[in-house]
């Protein structure tokens, strides 16, 4: 039976005993911490039980390992190269309040050693079994099938619970019958300045190139090795970097000439201007520094694996910091850019996700009792089909609701980066403010647009550069305005003498425009022109048709005086009637030329501007 969601509102500044003055994780709880750092897992460890807890990196393993034996506290750990032998030797102890620390492929080793010496049933009723990270087991698909191993037992314990900062519903109806525990906080956890470009590794680079724009250490949480060590060798700042990844032989040779700035294990007294992290330091661990440190979490929709979930292992990257919040906090990424009307709930995908992996199950029920009757092999095909999400219970196919589970996540994961909006949406779920801020004006894209589409993406840009230069990083504004300027003067131009509600009006046209900019133009130089024509041209003076289109043609160059097109106004003789300004009548001079004859003159010169 599902029981209601107990909230507890919390301060910022809480710990766990806030929220349960006892310092224990209540019985058969599912815990949504909704902030890191809460000392749930520390809390465990003070608490006088026995206790197990699945933690989901070696990492946070040894950093909760070593914070035990400064306090005294009695913790073993268990990850690959632990024996079976050496758990049942621990268990055997006489010791207190033991408390074993295992990964999540290793937790069947307690198992194994509990039953080797006829304890298991001891464990169960005696040991407080916690899944720390939650989240991870749907989070990390790219892990080994064993990462589930928990779950084969998890529900055996008397007392039993699970809590991260990140929560994630999972479709097992069993959890959703342990009692839910919501933090929640008024205040908010602070704001992520998100950095929306086409290509998020240059506005890292600028970043990096540029120090004096952090005040402290930078902190960079990038889901790919090979792309960290190219930004460290792009930016040439071996000397100043550290690369935190696993080590491994594969991850020292994508590193390349960045293998020098390879570390394992994050440490105050050893960290530099910048250092990089893989995902497997995003959650678990206490960053400590100081109230200058930025963070900035980096996502790149060219690199798949990048692309870390926002209320997952983004909100934990950014959380990482204890004791200060930190200086600034970035988030470079792209998007997809789907219309919202697109963007899929969780609900949503969790319906369709159930929908076709249990009829696909159905189809290779089915598919292999024709291929039995038929005396052929199973159809390899039908079982690559549900193997992602396949398992055998008492014999029988069925869903494997985990890997399935993992799936959903993968799905959900596309919608976090959607759209900017998706973006925003998320980082709010989490709890944060959100400020947008661009690295540079987004490229316009010419295909398939009128001249008229693009003359209004450039107006909209530019608009947003005048009146919003706060939304562009770094004073990036002034640049862009700039290049603007550059590759559409004439556009520009018009802005500034127009207003964009005209340029609105006359529907971003060119020709149109060109027609206001000239009128307006020569309307400007009338003063001017009327005062040259008042020098050319005299009272009762005589003047042919030639004379007077030399002469007319000159001033109009003079004084870049445009036809409606905007293009160089060409002269005629009869323009000099046209202008308004003399009276005038035909003649003939001395050589019986035709000629104009001025007869009156018109104009009231007025100052030119």
């Amino acid at each position: 039976m599902y029981k209601p969601t107990i909230k507890i509102e919390l301060k910022l500044d809480d710990y766990f005993k806030a929220a349960f003055p006892d310092e224990l994780i209540p019985d058969n709880s599912n815990i949504d911490k909704n902030k890191t750092g809460l000392g749930i897992t520390t809390a465990e460890l003070k608490a006088c039980r026995h206790s197990l807890l699945a933690i989901p990196s070696t990492t946070i393993i040894d950093d909760k390992h070593f914070e035990a034996m400064e306090k005294g506290w009695n913790t073993f750990r268990i990850y690959e190269g632990v024996t079976t032998e050496q758990v049942a030797e621990f268990l055997s102890d006489a010791s207190l309040d033991k408390k074993i620390l295992t990964t999540p492929e290793s937790f069947w080793r307690v198992i194994k050693a509990a039953e080797n010496i006829g304890k298991l049933q001891w464990l169960y009723d005696n040991f407080f079994c916690y899944l720390d990270e939650s989240h991870c087991y749907a989070v990390d698909r790219f892990r080994d099938e064993e990462m589930l191993t928990p779950f084969d037992y998890f529900f055996r314990f008397k007392k039993k619970a699970m809590g991260t900062a990140t929560f994630f519903e999972y479709s097992d109806p069993r959890i959703r019958e342990l009692q839910k525990y919501e933090m929640t906080y008024s205040e908010k956890l602070g704001t992520i300045n998100v950095v929306h470009h086409n290509d998020p590794q240059a506005v890292l680079n600028y970043f990096l190139k540029n120090p004096q724009l952090t005040k402290g250490n930078v902190f960079i949480f990038f889901n790919t090795v090979t792309q960290c060590g190219e930004a460290v060798i792009n930016a040439d700042i071996k000397s100043v970097s550290n690369i935190y990844c696993r080590e491994d032989e594969k991850n020292l040779i994508n590193l390349g000439e960045a293998a020098l700035c390879f570390k394992t294990v994050p440490v105050k007294a050893e960290f530099k201007k910048f250092n990089f992290f893989s995902c497997r330091y995003n959650e678990g661990w206490d960053l400590k520094d100081d109230e200058n440190a930025t963070i900035i979490l980096v996502t790149d929709i060219g690199v798949p694996h990048s692309l870390v979930g926002i209320p997952f292992r983004g909100f934990q990257a950014v959380g990482r910091l204890r004791e200060y919040k930190p200086d600034k906090i970035y988030h470079f990424t792209n998007t997809h850019d789907k219309s919202n009307q697109f963007v899929r709930s969780i609900d949503d995908i969790r319906k369709t996700r159930w929908y076709h992996a249990e009829r696909n199950i159905e189809y290779y029920i089915n598919c292999n009792q024709n291929c039995r009757g038929d005396k052929m092999p199973p159809d390899a095909d039908v079982f690559n089909l549900v193997k992602p999400y396949l398992k055998f219970e008492n014999g029988k196919a069925t869903v494997h609701p985990y890997k399935l589970d993992q799936l959903i996540y993968e799905d959900w994961v596309k919608e976090f980066y959607a759209s900017l909006d998706s973006v925003k949406l998320y980082w709010e779920r989490c709890n944060y403010n959100v400020k947008f801020q661009q690295f540079d004006v987004a490229d316009i894209k010419r295909y398939r647009k009128s001249k008229a589409q693009i003359n209004q993406e450039v107006i909209e840009q530019y608009d947003q550069l005048i009146h919003c230069p706060e939304q562009y990083l770094l004073g990036q504004a002034n640049v862009a305005s700039r290049r603007l300027k550059q590759d559409y003067n004439t556009l520009i131009e018009a802005y500034h003498i127009l207003g964009k509600t005209r340029l609105q009006e006359l529907n971003y046209e060119d020709n149109k425009i060109m027609q206001q900019l000239s009128a307006i133009s020569n309307k400007n130089q009338e003063a001017k022109l009327y005062a040259r024509l008042l020098t050319e041209f005299k009272l009762n003076g005589k003047y042919t048709k030639k004379e007077i289109k030399k002469t007319l043609q000159s001033i109009y160059d003079e004084l870049m005086i445009k036809d409606k097109a905007g293009k160089r106004k060409v002269a005629t003789a009869s323009q000099l009637k046209e202008i308004g300004i003399f009276g005038i009548k035909d003649g003939k001079n001395a050589y019986q030329d035709h000629v104009f004859i001025i007869t009156a003159v018109y104009a009231i010169i007025k100052q030119a501007a």
